[in-house]
């Protein structure tokens, strides 16, 4: 007869019974195992009782492990988690055991915890397996499982199957095969899930192996070689500019970055994500630019050290490039050319007398002009360092500034000789010729 440890009076057929551990490995209904002998057609024997506590690996089997009966011609076997303990007892009507069970786990069926464990990536695998048991064992259907270890709901991972595994009495065999790793990161427990066929009774098992496998985040595959930097300075001349790096991508189409750039050693920024495009080959950095807080501030004359690395939200995409630059001194800008109020280009002075004879006489600036209307104009003239001020009316054409000094008070008679001459052409205060620099002789 069957007798079933957690129901009292659960009565089947057969010779084979099962109870599981509590939290301290121990079995049995009340601590008792039941096991019943055929009745016959009549009412059942008294049964055999059995409970204890079962150890793997020298401590108590965890929570849940299956402890199985079977018996044939008296004589019972037991197996934990469908591997046989090679213990056995012979029926005993109305006996009451108090029977232990120690096993030994299974060889860890996934390779060494210092592999590479990526979540969405395929492993292979090779697990041992030892059949202590009298009698050969069929494991059919065979996978390894990673269920996840914690309270955390996500889709575990599964092995091929194997469809069939014999093993003969205490021998040796191997499960081989991949397994998809768990897109999800995260702790995962090595399970062997399967049938296994003994003595012609056929059961579902679920083993643990003892071995936690820890699923790491997939690295994106995007990846940036930067390999140089250099530095372009702006148009204005000044130590602002840009940074230039050299990239190299092995990715199509534009993926955010953030940035983290590092100068002198100090991290100036770390931007929100912008997308570089997949073609880039070179990733330029504005060293200055009034009123964003993501660039960097203007760099003084001399080498220095640039550090650039990229990731994809917290994953770092690319390698971590050193180099350095330098910045050369700013130069002043050139003069602005000519502005277009210029009208009048003084070219020439010369001095003519009068026709008294005496040092009275003219003073006379050639000049070239652009005029197409005549203005009032400011006279600067300065003769030996002293300056005389004038206010005159120029005509839109004409070919010389003339001075008089016997008709007009500008300036006094000169004496005989050399004299120094300066002028310039004011409207508005605005001067509109160039600055002229002469000398006149005077003579009579």
């Amino acid at each position: 007869m069957k007798r079933r440890i957690n129901q009292i009076g659960d009565i089947g057929s057969g010779t084979h019974a099962s109870a599981v551990t509590d939290a301290t490995g121990k079995y049995g209904y009340d601590n008792q195992f039941y096991v019943y002998t055929p009745g016959n057609g009549s009412p059942p024997g008294i049964p055999d009782i059995f409970y204890g506590t079962i150890y793997i690996n020298g401590s108590p089997a965890p929570a849940g492990t299956v402890i199985t009966a079977d018996m044939v011609n008296n004589t019972i076997s037991f197996s934990v988690n469908g591997v046989s303990t090679g213990q056995t007892a012979q029926y005993e009507w109305g006996g009451r055991n108090n029977k232990d069970f120690y096993v030994t786990g299974s060889t860890p069926p996934v390779p060494p915890p210092t592999g590479s464990f990526v979540a969405g990536t395929n492993r292979n695998f090779s697990m041992a397996l030892h059949n202590p048991a009298s009698v050969a064992v069929t494991y059919t259907n065979l996978q390894l499982w990673l269920k996840r270890s914690d309270s955390v709901s996500v889709p575990d991972g599964w092995s091929t199957s194997l469809d069939q595994l014999v093993l003969s009495a205490g021998s040796n065999g191997t499960f081989s095969g991949s397994i998809r790793l768990p897109d999800n990161a995260g702790p995962y427990e090595a399970r062997l899930r399967g049938r296994k066929t003994a003595n012609g009774v056929t059961t579902d098992i679920e083993i643990s192996i003892g071995q936690t496998v820890t699923v790491t985040a997939a690295v994106p595959t995007i990846q940036v070689n930067i390999t140089g930097v250099t530095y372009i300075p702006n148009a204005s001349g000044n130590p602002q500019g840009t940074l230039s790096f050299s990239v190299v991508n092995n990715y199509t189409g534009g993926v955010p970055f953030t940035h983290k750039v590092t100068v002198d050693g100090v991290l100036r920024t770390m931007v929100d994500p912008s997308v570089i495009p997949s073609v880039v080959t070179a990733y330029n950095y504005a060293v200055s630019s009034p009123g964003s807080a993501q660039f960097l501030p203007a760099l003084a004359a001399g080498t220095h050290t640039v550090e650039l690395s990229l990731y994809a939200g917290s994953q770092l995409v690319s390698n971590i490039f050193t180099g350095t630059i330098t910045v050369t001194a700013a130069t002043p800008p050139p003069p602005p050319p000519p502005p277009s109020s210029v009208k009048i280009n003084i070219t020439s002075v010369v001095w003519g007398p009068n026709g008294t004879g005496n040092p009275q006489g003219d003073m006379y600036f050639a000049c070239t002009t652009n005029m197409t209307a005549g203005f009032t104009a400011t006279m600067i003239l300065t003769i030996d360092g002293t300056t005389y001020t004038s206010s005159y009316g120029i005509p839109a054409y004409f070919v010389g500034i003339q001075f008089s000094n016997y008709m007009t008070s500008l300036f006094p008679i000169l004496s005989r000789g050399n004299h120094a001459v300066t002028l310039k052409v004011m409207e508005d205060s605005v001067q509109v010729s160039n600055t002229f620099q002469g000398t006149i002789t005077v003579s009579y």
